[in-house]
């Protein structure tokens, strides 16, 4: 589970063990970039807590 707002440049670390680059962060969104380069966002902080898909490698 996510413990804080990820940085840029930190490395997450999915539920299933895969790994990705954090890119960019504003607001409660956080884009993250896959292993063969795509990058997507996804919600790091919901109204009611952290995300806990993701964690702090």
């Amino acid at each position: 589970m996510l413990t804080r707002k990820p940085a840029i440049g930190e490395t997450l670390r999915y539920h299933d063990g895969s790994t990705f680059q954090v890119v960019n962060v504003v607001g409660t969104l956080c884009w993250i970039r896959y292993p063969d380069g795509g990058i997507e966002p996804f919600i790091w902080q919901f109204h009611d807590g952290l995300n806990r898909l993701f964690s702090h490698a």
